[in-house]
């Protein structure tokens, strides 16, 4: 008999597939495109039947271990060292900084910034290079905390001793004892998990590069500045923000693209390969997150689906900072899960460095990263008196390793807050909309608009996403559903309490944002990583409930201490592996054909992503090197990062009025002009018989408004006879 959550008895199977099955329809039918403001009430009700389904049905929930006590020595000390190494980097480093003219300059303009910087890093490596062996140099210390206090049980000692880490095991938390049960083997052997991986990682990165400098086709204005700003840090001093910034954004991404400018060369193929790395390293980090909480099986799952995830895709393949966020949150929370299994200090320092980074990239991330990162350790404290009196030593290494990491910017905080908030006070919610009452109905609209861009209305800007397509696919929405229903059935649990308050922190910071332009999906890329381990959970459980019929329908005992024999395991973990994987290439394959089918020649995405500016940048460049005198027009100077990265110089605007002065230099003059301003261009055709023009058109739209190119050469000058 098989009990549901609420604890009606369920006595017959088919009663209970046929549950799930309409749970599934609900999901699946849930997911339709429609404006967030014409949402029709069927699609509400079926999302909200889907995540109720999730909830109450009974599901073979993701077994996560039950924190311990680790066996290692003692760490006082250790803690002490590292710590101090630390310290003295960052406060030797904030010392110097702070008496940077910034408020004069906007940048860093001493060569000794470079210099503390250097220091600060130093010391960050050194106290993670200490925490990393407890043992050394006080070997004398090897006596561990679980034999002083005597209350690690043989089970946990075996969990808790490397030795055994690789053997396939099952863990079962039952009270407050640790019980070690085998795994099902299915005859993968030891290898078949980091293949698996390796196989994921690389189908994330052959998505992320193909076509890597003509899809998107055009070059976004934050792609430019953010190459820019990469550039320029040639040539200065260490900079906390990106000198000269849009934005006024911290600099890790600027540096990590100069880092690739300085190995490939400077072009927008390189300049979003930095994204792309991000990208991978978020597939990696929610593959760990995964694994330490639930499990090999549920870390692939997970991986697999960020991988092909289309929110993912396109903003790893768009130069801009904001897709740092789910890698190194990912990273940061994978480093606490260890700390508080294992109370290592290298974990707790290395977590706390990982959500410093994110303020470093990106503010919005710093949200999500420092709500679910207290959140554990506060659930932790509360919860297990053993542990807050033997793990404060290693603890204090996570607030000060954030300190140190995100040091850069809260110097920036000191010299010149105005310039370090400009972005965040310019597009605040609470900046734009004025009285309580507007910023209420603000934030109800903006909650809306953010809450239905997964199944319904996604973000409606070309530049984000595919326009009028929600921001998931069809399979990832489903199961997302389903997954949100599962966490809120088992919302007493740590882990679903975890995914819910990191989803959440990353709408946050679209939330609390502009409301005209809601919903972000830009801001709140940092989603993309719970929600990968949310959709993963019913994805984990479909492959279970196959080995779980196997099991059931097995008739002869041949592998001893299992219960079930070999052969019929096989056959199931290869039947559920068909599943879980056909399920993710069903989504991979959906993705592609969006991505790379319909928004690669959308028109509006092309506008969106400035395309039009784009062919002006690309095609510039050789005509300045045959001697020509490129003017643009005045309205494109809003946008001149564009072309400044694709042409190599500023733009120069003509003169409305006269946009060609006499005499015509040779070999000549050339116009960029919009099609659409033909009074203009009968007026030059009058003056210039002998002009040409050349319209300026994507090659999947031969129609598209843009600009056109108007060549003046001295001879056509002079054909009227007015050329002196």
């Amino acid at each position: 008999m098989v009990v549901a959550r609420f604890g009606a008895p369920i006595t017959r199977a088919p009663v209970l597939l046929g549950w799930w099955i309409l749970t599934i329809l609900a999901a699946f039918v849930a997911q339709h495109p429609s404006p967030s403001d014409a949402v029709p009430f069927i699609i509400t009700l079926m999302s909200l039947l889907a995540i109720a389904g999730g909830a109450i049905l009974p599901s073979r929930w993701p077994v996560v271990p039950k924190d311990r006590i680790a066996a290692e020595p003692c760490r006082a000390w250790v803690c002490l060292v590292a710590g101090s190494l630390i310290l003295l980097g960052l406060l030797v480093a904030a010392a110097v900084w702070s008496q940077e003219p910034f408020r004069s300059f906007l940048v860093f303009t001493r060569p000794t910034s470079s210099w503390a910087a250097v220091l600060w890093l130093t010391g960050i490596l050194g106290g993670l290079i200490v925490a990393w062996n407890p043992r050394w140099p006080w070997k004398d210390c090897s006596r561990s905390l679980a034999e002083r206090s005597g209350r690690t049980s043989d089970g946990a000692e075996r969990f808790l001793d490397r030795r055994h880490a690789n053997q396939p095991s099952c863990i079962e938390p039952t009270g407050d004892q640790l019980r070690i049960a085998p795994r099902l083997r299915d005859g993968s052997g030891p290898w078949m998990e980091p293949i698996l991986l390796l196989v994921i990682l690389l189908g994330a990165l052959t998505l992320r590069v193909w076509h890597l400098s003509a899809v998107p086709l055009g070059v976004g204005y934050d792609e430019a500045d953010s190459a820019l700003d990469a550039m320029a840090l040639f040539h200065l001093p260490f900079q906390p923000l990106g000198p000269g910034n849009w934005g006024h954004n911290p600099s890790l991404y600027f540096y990590a693209m100069a880092l690739i400018f300085k190995i490939g060369g400077a072009s927008i193929g390189t300049a979003r390969f930095t994204s792309v790395a991000f990208g991978v390293l978020g597939v990696g980090g929610v593959y760990l997150v995964g694994r330490q909480a639930g499990g090999a099986g549920l870390g692939l799952c997970a991986a697999a689906l960020l991988a092909v995830s289309g929110w993912s895709l396109h903003f790893s393949r768009f130069a801009i900072m904001d897709i740092a966020t789910p890698a190194l949150v990912s990273l940061g929370l994978w480093a606490l899960l260890l700390g508080l299994r294992r109370q290592g200090p290298f974990w707790f320092a290395l977590s706390g460095c990982m959500f410093g980074l994110t303020i470093m990239t990106y503010a919005g991330g710093f949200i999500s990263a420092v709500m679910v990162g207290g959140w554990l350790v506060v659930r932790r404290l509360a919860t297990d008196v053993q542990w807050r009196r033997t793990g404060w030593p290693a603890l204090v290494l996570l607030p000060l390793g954030l300190i140190a990491a995100a040091m850069p910017f809260l110097i920036m905080l000191h010299l010149d807050p105005e310039y370090a908030l400009w972005r965040e006070h310019q597009m605040s919610l609470f900046s734009l909309v004025t009285g309580s009452h507007a910023q209420f109905d603000a934030l109800i609209s903006n909650l809306r608009a953010h809450l239905l861009m997964f199944t319904a209305a996604g973000d409606l800007s070309g530049a984000n996403n595919l326009p009028g397509q929600p921001m998931l696919d069809l399979v990832t929405g489903t199961l997302f559903l389903i997954g949100i229903g599962m966490c809120i059935g088992r919302i007493g649990e740590w882990f679903p309490q975890m995914l819910l308050l990191w989803l959440g922190g990353n709408l946050l910071a679209g939330i609390l944002s502009n409301p005209g332009e809601a919903p972000e999906a830009a801001r709140t890329v940092g989603a993309v990583a719970p929600i990968s381990l949310i959709a993963a959970l019913p994805l984990f459980v479909a492959g279970q409930v196959i080995l779980e019929w196997a099991r059931t329908r097995s008739k002869r005992v041949e592998a001893p201490g299992f219960g079930h024999p070999a052969s019929v395991i096989d056959h199931a973990g290869l039947l559920a592996g068909i599943v879980v994987m056909g399920l993710v290439l069903v989504a991979g394959s959906l993705t592609a054909r969006d991505y790379f089918g319909a928004y690669a020649v959308n028109p509006v995405a092309w506008q969106a992503m400035h395309g039009p500016m784009t062919l002006v940048g690309r095609t510039a460049p050789a005509l300045i090197r045959e001697g020509y005198q490129v003017r643009v027009d005045p309205g494109l100077l809003r946008i001149a990062p564009i072309y400044r990265f694709l042409a190599g110089v500023a733009p120069e605007a003509y003169n409305p009025a006269h946009p060609i002065t006499r005499p015509v230099p040779r070999p000549g003059i050339v116009l960029v002009v919009l099609m659409s301003d033909q009074s203009l261009l009968t007026e030059l055709r009058r003056e210039f018989p002998g002009l040409t023009v050349r319209p300026l058109e994507p090659s999947f739209d031969p129609g598209a408004m843009g600009y056109c190119l108007v060549t003046v050469s001295a001879g056509n000058a002079g054909s009227n006879g007015t050329d002196p």
